[in-house]
């Protein structure tokens, strides 16, 4: 099975933090088009808890990240999380493909 992990940069009293919370669960409990081949894994970090994290996205949380790229940020977008994550699921999945063969 493959796992993608979403970081979710976050942070108390954020209004459009708490919407893309909402928007992101909703996003998860229906994505049935993803198969029982790849589980998402939701990572929430608090910018105010990691002072890098607070200078990067201060002025931009809530942010997405996939792999290592910033997916969204302010407000939830479902196609570019959807590509995202099917980008890092077919990485992975060729990954463990050519492993197997060699």
């Amino acid at each position: 099975m493959n796992t993608v992990e979403i970081i979710f940069y976050t942070r108390q009293d954020c209004h459009l933090c708490g919407r893309m919370a909402s928007e992101l669960n909703a996003f998860i409990a229906n994505r049935s088009d993803l198969g029982e081949q790849t589980a998402i894994n939701v990572v929430m970090r608090d910018i105010d808890d990691h002072s890098q994290w607070y200078q990067r996205y201060r002025e931009y949380v809530p942010v997405l990240v996939v792999n290592d790229e910033e997916v969204c940020h302010y407000f939830f977008d479902c196609d570019e999380l959807m590509n995202a994550i099917k980008g890092q699921s077919d990485w992975s999945v060729s990954e463990h493909e050519n492993q197997a063969g060699n």
